[in-house]
Parts: C-alpha cells; sequence; structure tokens
C-alpha cells in the first residue's frame, strides 16, 4: 500500500480546484463545434489563465509574471 503524504494531498487538492475552474469557465460555457474548434477555445482560454489573469494564491500576478519574477530572484542568487 502506497502512503498517500501531506505533499500528495496538496497536489490532489490543487488538481482537483483546477479541473473544476477549467470545467466552470470553459468547458461548460462553449458548445463545441468540432474537435479542432474545441482544441481552440481551450487554447484560447489556458493562454488567459496563464498569461493575462491574475491569480491570487501569487499575490495577483499573472503566473508568467509570477515565473519571470522567480527566474529573476534565482538568476540574482545565482549571480552572487
Amino acid at each position: 500500500m502506497i502512503s498517500a503524504g501531506p505533499e500528495s494531498r496538496l497536489i490532489m487538492r490543487s488538481s482537483k480546484v483546477f479541473n473544476r475552474t477549467v470545467r466552470n469557465e470553459c468547458l461548460n460555457d462553449n458548445w463545441f463545434l468540432s474537435l479542432n474548434h474545441a482544441r481552440e477555445l481551450i487554447e484560447d482560454w489556458r493562454n488567459d489563465y496563464n498569461n493575462v489573469r491574475p491569480h491570487s494564491a501569487i499575490d495577483g500576478l499573472t503566473p508568467a509574471e509570477f515565473a519571470a519574477q522567480r527566474q529573476e530572484v534565482f538568476l540574482n542568487l545565482v549571480s552572487q
């Protein structure tokens, strides 16, 4: 039997929250006319979610801004 530690519970919770968000904001709001149409709409939603929309969990930054900020901090630490 595999034991589920606190990390795996956090990952499971995060996955459930993300899946609920995708379902409520993208899948339930669109009528897909074809597989290609679904891919286009989902890609548009994913791009908005990752690059445009601020997230409260990362202090109101977009994921792209947060990643750039973390990379800058890392590069500053490495260059010292």
